[in-house]
């Protein structure tokens, strides 16, 4: 059988997507704490107790290397995410045509404006949908527990994060009192604790359909391989139909 009409294990790429993410929570946790002890040096300002230059130092210090940490593994969980959303859409279309996107959108839909704000959170649906469809028909128990109401909060909650993270990194560019800073560091702790949430949830998202996958690749045989149906016919039949010509 040719390999590109094969369904492709993706168990591998998601558990490297959903390590990835539990790192990034982590350090969005880690972030909380600093966002808190910075509160407390804040206080500290505001009740005129003496706050050494080695103390805000410090704070500084440990900020920017969070910052870049975050940045760096933040850019590696996108990565990973959209790698094992590639591969289980390109799986899906396998056994299901046609779909709402061709195969490559799984990638495109993330940069395009406008599309990125709904088109993920539809093929995300459409994944979880199919594969109980799937299971369902082939009487398997897993299409039971196959659930998507915590997609959309999910979703929700990733993308009110991203805004509420958006709105406080340029207010804070404009902060220059000590009361506005204090306001940006609560918003920001929030902010933090969003973003936590929705990795955490990413991760339930990223396993439970891998879970559903790997009992698909069981299950599936030839005659549910959509692209299998459309191979030409071998070159020998080929060729005697061009001689009978």
């Amino acid at each position: 059988m040719n390999r590109s009409y094969t369904l492709k294990p993706n168990t591998a790429i998601a558990k490297i997507a959903m390590s990835i993410l539990a790192i990034l929570a982590i350090l969005y946790l880690v972030k909380i704490l600093f966002l808190y002890l910075d509160f407390q040096v804040f206080e500290q300002i505001a009740n005129d107790e003496i706050v050494g230059m080695e103390d805000i130092d410090n704070m500084d210090s440990r900020n920017m290397l969070l910052i870049y940490a975050t940045i760096i593994v933040f850019i590696c969980s996108i990565l990973s995410f959209i790698a094992w959303f590639y591969r289980a859409y390109k799986n899906l279309h396998k056994i299901k045509s046609p779909l709402g996107y061709k195969p490559g959108w799984a990638i495109g839909v993330w940069f395009v404006p406008i599309l990125n704000l709904f088109a993920p959170y539809n093929i995300m649906q459409e994944l979880y949908d199919e594969a109980k469809k799937f299971l369902t028909k082939k009487e398997h128990e897993y299409a039971d527990k196959i659930k998507t109401n915590f997609i959309v909060v999910w979703w929700v909650l990733s993308f009110a994060s991203y805004i509420i993270l958006k709105v406080s990194n340029r207010l804070s560019l404009y902060a220059t009192e000590l009361e506005a800073m204090q306001s940006l560091n609560s918003v920001a702790m929030i902010a933090n604790a969003f973003v936590v949430i929705s990795a955490l949830l990413a991760i339930k998202v990223i396993w439970n359909y891998m879970k559903a996958e790997e009992i698909i690749l069981k299950v599936a045989d030839e005659t549910d391989l959509i692209m299998i149906r459309k191979i030409r016919r071998p070159k020998s039949s080929q060729d005697d139909s061009a001689l009978n010509a």
